[in-house]
């Protein structure tokens, strides 16, 4: 089921969309226009009905896709490529890394820095 709130600004106005259903994680959501929350709400109504709510997916898609699997390649690319540390170092490295790529904890997003 879902609800929305109005969240009163000094400019803007925003709505928070919240969504509960037994069996699954809360999911809340800020939006601009209200017609957008309730799209929204409809479109996580009916992925939860049909089976189809991807919780880790969800996450991943609202951070841009930055998760740990994201950044892997990249890191080997740019970092562990150029190091100074042989061909050798690189093997290891990349064996480490491209292994935890099939574990689950690739799925997961790294927190958001507040530091800029």
């Amino acid at each position: 089921m879902a609800s929305f709130k109005k969240i009163e600004g000094k400019k803007k106005n925003r709505y928070r969309l919240e969504v509960r259903k037994k069996g699954f994680k809360p999911v809340c959501e800020t939006f601009s226009k209200l017609t957008l929350a309730k799209k929204r709400a409809a479109e996580i109504e009916a992925a939860m009905e049909a089976g189809t709510w991807d919780e880790i997916a969800r996450e991943s898609i609202k951070s841009g896709g930055d998760t740990v699997e994201h950044f892997i390649p990249k890191y080997l690319e740019e970092v562990v490529k150029l190091r100074d540390g042989g061909a050798r170092s690189y093997e290891y490295e990349s064996g480490v890394l491209n292994h935890i790529l099939n574990t689950p904890i690739a799925k997961v997003i790294p927190p958001k820095n507040n530091w800029s």
